[in-house]
């Protein structure tokens, strides 16, 4: 029998890319409050969500790894240069 299931009620949105100035916005947010996706939000207007804040956190992790703990290093004194 087919029914409702657990994800019948979900709205979804469709994924949106993150342009090169709202990554920029990102490292910068992530340097001001670390892993606080929620306190993240405020950066970005309503724009972004927070699960949306943590799955890019969590792609650039995997794919620049080395700039997300730079950011996240309050010793580190370097600019976050996206090149």
């Amino acid at each position: 029998a087919v029914g409702a299931g657990p994800s019948s009620f979900v709205v979804r949105t469709r994924a949106r890319r993150w342009t090169a100035g709202e990554t920029k916005v990102f490292y910068d947010a992530l340097r001001q409050c670390g892993t606080d996706f929620s306190m993240m939000e405020l950066y970005f207007g309503g724009s972004r969500d927070r699960g949306q804040l943590k799955r890019k956190y969590k792609l650039e992790q995997r794919r620049n790894g080395r700039l997300v703990d730079m950011a996240l290093d309050p010793r580190c004194g370097m600019r976050l240069d996206m090149g």
